[in-house]
């Protein structure tokens, strides 16, 4: 008599599938499968089913789900790494969490909540509301990758202030000129310094050299 077990043992069967077709026991979080994730919902009397998200804009067409027999609605989508808020959607109209996940966080609007997961570097899923951490690199060091083509960037900074000038009294409407110039334009480019390989074109304007010049540099 051979004891070995070749498949379920027959009082296990009938439970597994009443487990496996209840509603909600087949609904999923996004799977990594490659360079995509899948999308799995059980809605057997459902027309349609598609997942919206932050990251096909909330569209309801975008990102559809099949069906297969059983009523297991399925679909994937290539991502990038990121943080995603998502939702179900049921016959265009029924905006669903997704029950196998258990991460949620407020929508913008602080009206409902919506399922949301961490797409790793690494092509893993996290089930977290926490946003990843960036990947450190303090020396801006990127090894050459033969996949992708160099980005070509030409950095130009206008530097343009209107004239505040009161003709009236001869003076400045206002501290912005100076404020502007000394915060935020001198830093810019003195930041520079800490990168030499680093090339950028400054343009100072006629009427923000003019009121530096005249009400500032000449008068004080």
């Amino acid at each position: 008599m051979n004891h070995g077990m070749r498949g379920p043992d027959a009082r296990i069967l009938p439970l597994l599938l009443i487990l496996l077709s209840a509603p909600g026991r087949g609904e999923a979080q996004p799977a990594a499968a490659g360079d995509s994730l899948t999308f799995t919902y059980f809605a057997p009397g459902a027309r349609t089913v598609t997942v919206a998200g932050d990251f096909n804009g909330w569209s309801k067409e975008e990102t559809p789900l099949h069906p297969d027999s059983a009523g297991v609605w399925t679909g994937a989508r290539a991502m990038l790494p990121g943080i995603y808020q998502y939702k179900f959607v049921i016959d265009g109209s029924r905006y669903l969490l997704d029950p196998r996940n258990p991460a949620t966080v407020m929508n913008y609007n602080n009206t409902a909540q919506n399922s949301v997961f961490v797409y790793s570097p690494e092509k893993t899923v996290v089930l977290t509301s926490v946003p990843p951490s960036p990947v450190s690199n303090p020396h801006d060091a990127y090894p050459p990758d033969p996949d992708h083509k160099p980005l070509y960037l030409n950095i130009l900074w206008h530097q343009h202030q209107p004239l505040y000038v009161n003709p009236e009294t001869d003076q400045l409407a206002g501290p912005w000129v100076r404020t502007h110039a000394t915060k935020d334009y001198y830093d810019m480019a003195s930041i520079l310094a800490g990168y030499p390989s680093v090339h950028c074109t400054i343009n100072l304007t006629s009427s923000l050299l003019l009121q530096l010049r005249t009400y500032y540099v000449d008068r004080l």
